[in-house]
């Protein structure tokens, strides 16, 4: 097979959503790596785990890798008033906050983001494209998000993105962004979520259950961002497995397309 499609997803449930059942392999640093055909191409998954660092690390071993295309795709806070549970948000730009300044990490060109955006809207599930915002740790309160939002005009806010960008950039590799949103600018997420998981996105469960334990109430939260979770992935696998996202994608970003 030549060269294809790679893919950093930070949450082993993300790729578990995505993807089902695949071969994993160790990549190093507590990440795995697997792989699923498509046509003449492979698409090469990575699972991160949460974060720019380990982003970056992902981003890099697809390089290595001779992967054509890399993409960073999961789910996302949501920054933009006008944006609900589930709905998509294809990357034209990637803003980076470094915790005291707001930086251009990546823009993309229109010939790639508009015919892979026709194709998202083929799969009739909510999507717009615009900026994306990648910080250090989540943006979990009202406040956050709405100054954030204020700052910079992101529809959506993540951890990896600009990450992933920053590695396909300096190889001179096509890179795409593609989340979905699992909590809304007006959903506020539990002070400990950011603590609940690993470095390589496990599940911390003790640490968990004994967050619950002294705030029982939030037990309502958290299903409630389950829920919202698991629209949010259910509309990337809509989106992804649909024919047309893969076609263009192979079509207008893979180097011997390209002028």
């Amino acid at each position: 097979m030549t060269p294809g499609v790679g893919l950093v997803i930070a949450l082993r449930r993300e790729a578990s959503a995505l993807f089902g059942r695949v071969r994993w392999m160790d990549c190093g640093n507590g990440q795995s790596w697997g792989t699923t055909p498509h046509r003449d191409k492979t698409v090469t998954v990575v699972r991160s785990g949460p974060g720019i660092r380990n982003a970056q690390r992902a981003g890099r071993w697809l390089v290595s890798s001779h992967a054509a295309i890399i993409g960073s795709v999961g789910v996302s806070g949501g920054l933009s008033p006008r944006l609900g549970k589930g709905d998509l948000v294809l990357a034209d730009e990637i803003i980076l906050w470094n915790g005291e300044t707001y930086e251009r990490a990546w823009k993309s060109d229109a010939s790639s983001v508009i015919p892979l955006f026709v194709a998202l809207q083929a799969n009739r599930v909510p999507v717009k494209h615009g900026r994306i915002l990648t910080t250090k740790r989540p943006a979990l309160t009202l406040r956050e998000k709405a100054v954030h939002f204020r700052e910079t005009g992101a529809l959506a806010v993540d951890m990896e993105s600009a990450g992933v960008a920053e590695e396909a950039k300096k190889a001179g590799i096509p890179f795409f962004a593609l989340r979905a949103v699992c909590d809304p600018a007006d959903m506020t997420i539990p002070h400990f979520i950011s603590d609940c998981l690993d470095s390589n996105g496990n599940i911390r469960s003790t640490y968990l259950c004994g967050q619950l334990l002294k705030n029982p109430f939030e037990v309502v939260a958290l299903l409630g961002l389950q829920r919202c979770f698991t629209l949010a992935v259910r509309h990337l696998k809509v989106a992804w497995e649909g024919r047309p996202l893969q076609q263009v994608l192979l079509r207008v970003m893979t180097p011997s397309d390209r002028s």
